[in-house]
């Protein structure tokens, strides 16, 4: 079964969709760093393209990543604990007991 790539792995891939055949520059994938970009290569869901001309570096997504980006995001438990109620710091005074004490 293939692993479920993570937030950043999926932003890079989505942002290498973009790109279509012709592949996108590397300095697009914002948030992507060398082993993001390593990791999606050793993974098979990108694969690089010669660099342009003017020197720009080349990315596409291959089929493998396309499915890899269709993948269901894992649902993640909260990090917050749940809130819970505090008993009053002050006494309710029931009217009754209030005429029970001036005598």
């Amino acid at each position: 079964m293939m692993r479920v790539p993570t937030k950043r792995e999926r932003d890079a891939l989505r942002h290498l969709s973009y790109g279509g055949d012709e592949g996108e520059p590397v300095a697009n994938l914002y948030g992507a760093g060398a082993k993001t970009r390593e990791t999606l290569l050793s993974e098979g869901w990108a694969e690089e393209l010669p660099p342009r001309p003017s020197g720009i570096k080349l990315m596409r997504i291959t089929p493998l990543g396309r499915e890899a980006l269709d993948l269901p995001v894992e649902k993640k438990e909260p990090s917050r604990r749940k809130l819970s109620v505090l008993p009053p710091r002050l006494k309710t005074i029931d009217p009754a007991d209030r005429f029970k004490r001036a005598k």
